[in-house]
């Protein structure tokens, strides 16, 4: 074991069982601890990669452990990460299930491989860079290849949450019960502060614009504020019936490629930390994702109706491979419906989620509880940025989009 990493005792009794319950003839001499991610990798967690080597076969193991963190309002971290393990140990299962009894070969199963987990705060995952997987190159996730690939991979986790309600109202219902709502509990104060906080980033945004280059949008700078500032965040006013389980946190640091040749184009996606799981619109994993990722492109954010169809054909052609209904269930209508109502919650992720896309990692905070409160102050993200950076250029193209298209 390396002797420059400090290794939690309850993380190598976690490891030890581990080797004994897939039966690996091995000591801790071939039980190897690394670092499991970089600074600008993973926030919540405090991660290791573990390769466990015996003669005849290894195991490359990702442990993810809970930072004792405590959010504004008294949100403890560690009781929102058994989301993840939930997911993982109760409702992958179920899913892969239930497709299994539909026969759908060709349909999700875009997660890692989960080899258990310890006291609601600890989990072992494969390791997806032992497979040739890796985090993506930050210049090319805003292009049409990858936003296709991923469009359509959450196109088949949506469809097998619509099918098995359908199909199976009260298994679903009763998994859907063992997630946790972080969302759901939020404090009226705390919402204030929030919409508070987000007028002074948009704003800050708006006064680093050109006055006479961005005229279309400073001379609606007062609408962007007040539309942009109000909207419910949480949504927690919204009761629409085709609310299935979605991902929750679709930034690009929650998934990983897998490439051939050039990383431009790549040829499988994995989907990572699902902590913020919840029952919602599907919409909402859409529009966070190409809303964080698209205004790289002003020519990919023209094409926007042309990628809510690929993601709609592939939703409805597994909705209909597992024996339902995609025009009852979820009609191409009901989706633009929703994403015109939504796509302002993109909008308002983008300013966090670019923000650690294309910072450095000196420029990165940390998430321990000395560092939380520091970290919420929406504010301090313009710190080091100008007119010109590549952050304000993103949110220039995001702002010019949703007003041409009448999003605000």
């Amino acid at each position: 074991m390396s002797t420059e990493l400090t290794v939690e005792d309850n993380v190598k009794i976690f490891i030890n069982n581990i080797v004994k319950k897939y039966n690996l003839n091995t000591d801790t001499n071939k039980i190897t601890y690394n670092p499991g991610s970089g600074n600008d990798d993973g926030y919540m967690s405090t991660t290791y990669a573990v390769d466990i080597n015996d003669s005849k076969q290894s195991l490359h193991l990702f442990l993810k452990c809970a930072l004792n963190v405590t959010f504004p309002g008294g949100t403890a971290f560690k009781s929102v990460y058994t989301n993840e393990i939930y997911f993982y140990e109760r409702v992958i299962p179920a899913y892969m299930e239930f497709l299994g009894k539909n026969g759908v070969t060709d349909s999700f199963r875009n997660v890692p491989e989960c080899y258990g987990s310890a006291d609601k705060k600890v989990l072992a995952l494969r390791n997806l860079r032992s497979d040739g997987y890796d985090l993506c190159d930050k210049k090319f996730i805003g292009n049409e290849e990858h936003i296709e690939l991923v469009l359509k991979t959450y196109a088949k986790f949506h469809a097998i949450g619509f099918a098995y309600k359908d199909q199976k109202p009260e298994l679903y219902n009763n998994l859907v019960e063992g997630v946790v709502d972080i969302f759901s509990n939020v404090s009226e104060d705390l919402n204030k502060q929030r919409v508070e906080g987000a007028k002074v980033l948009i704003q800050d945004f708006l006064s680093r614009l050109d006055p006479k280059k961005d005229k279309f949008i400073l001379d609606q700078s007062q609408n962007i504020v007040d539309k942009l500032a109000e909207f419910d965040l949480s949504l927690r006013t919204h009761t629409y019936a085709n609310y299935i389980l979605i991902h929750g946190d679709c930034w690009c640091n929650n998934m990983m490629f897998k490439y051939t040749d050039s990383k431009e184009y790549p040829d499988d996606v994995m989907l990572l930390d699902w902590q913020m799981i919840r029952s919602a619109s599907p919409a909402l994993d859409l529009v966070y994702f190409f809303y964080t990722t698209a205004p790289a492109s002003e020519e990919i954010l023209k094409r926007v109706d042309i990628f809510l169809k690929i993601y709609h054909e592939e939703l409805s052609n597994q909705i209909k491979q597992l024996g339902s209904d995609p025009d009852k269930l979820y009609p191409l209508s009901l989706l633009k419906k929703e994403w015109q109502e939504y796509a302002k919650f993109g909008f308002c992720r983008a300013f966090l989620i670019l923000k650690a896309m294309l910072s450095g990692k000196e420029e990165l905070p940390s998430f321990d509880d000395s560092d939380m409160t520091e970290v919420l102050k929406r504010g301090s993200l313009f710190n080091n940025v100008d007119s010109n950076h590549e952050y304000i250029r993103r949110l220039r193209n995001l702002a010019e989009h949703f007003l041409l298209k009448e999003l605000i």
